[in-house]
């Protein structure tokens, strides 16, 4: 069972690499979400597939391990898909959120958003 309360986004920075710099991006002023907190446990990744999860977490490209990383007092923001794309996310959020409690991120006050993937309908042609 999952609660929910619509309020206002925290500002949000990015700054991924574009070109021979960076890109500044951040999130509208006028942003709201819906905030939901799960009740009930999250299920656990699948025994054959955590080792390699976990690998990958402390071998990140061009960056440190996500759990060894100084998080605290940071905000954080977890983008995932929504259900309707065939990816493995939900499966693996658990190790990730672990990770970043590890490297100090007070999760009661993350942000999850979900990439909704808004599109109109494919045609046949776009799919071939």
């Amino acid at each position: 069972m999952i609660a929910s309360k619509k309020r206002r986004i925290p500002k949000i920075t990015i700054s991924p690499p574009w070109r021979s710099g960076k890109l500044s991006l951040e999130s509208p002023d006028s942003w709201t979400g819906y905030f939901r907190k799960r009740i009930g446990a999250v299920p656990p990744v699948p025994e054959n597939e955590a080792p390699t999860v976990r690998e990958l977490l402390r071998n990140l490209i061009n960056t440190r391990p996500l759990a060894s990383q100084n998080l605290v007092g940071e905000c954080i923001v977890v983008m995932v898909d929504d259900h309707t794309r065939p990816t493995p996310a939900a499966r693996f959020l658990n190790l990730v959120l672990d990770n970043l409690e590890q490297a100090g991120a007070d999760l009661k006050k993350a942000v999850l958003l979900t990439g909704l993937g808004i599109h109109t309908p494919m045609s046949e042609q776009e799919m071939i």
